[in-house]
C-alpha cells in the first residue's frame, strides 16, 4: 500500500508538473481529471486509493495554482466520492455464477 501511494506521489507530481509548465499554451487539458476519473472507475467500490489519489492530486494542483488553496483538493475529492457512490448504488456489474 506504502509503494502504491509514493508511486502515485511520484506520478501525480510529474503529470501536474507537465500540465501547468507545458501544455498551458494548448489550452486547459486536465491529465489529472482523467487519471482521477478512470482510476476511481476501474477500482472496487470498497477500495480506497482512487479517493487517496484524488487527495494527493488535489493537493499537487493546488500548490502550483493561482486558485485559493483547497479548490482542486476539495473538488477531487468530491469527485471521487461521487463516483464511488453512483457506482456502488446504481450500477451492478454483472457475475458469472457457475
Amino acid at each position: 500500500m506504502v509503494k502504491r501511494l509514493l508511486f502515485l506521489v511520484l506520478i501525480f507530481y510529474a503529470l501536474v508538473l507537465l500540465q501547468t509548465s507545458f501544455f498551458t499554451p494548448f489550452g486547459e487539458i486536465n491529465l489529472i481529471l482523467f487519471l482521477i476519473i478512470f482510476l476511481n472507475l476501474f477500482e472496487r467500490s470498497e477500495g480506497t486509493i482512487g479517493l487517496y489519489s484524488s487527495v494527493i492530486a488535489g493537493f499537487f494542483l493546488d500548490t502550483f495554482s493561482n486558485k485559493p488553496f483547497g479548490f482542486y483538493l476539495f473538488s477531487l475529492v468530491a469527485l471521487s466520492l461521487l463516483i464511488k457512490l453512483i457506482l456502488k448504488r446504481y450500477i451492478q456489474f454483472p457475475v458469472l455464477i457457475k
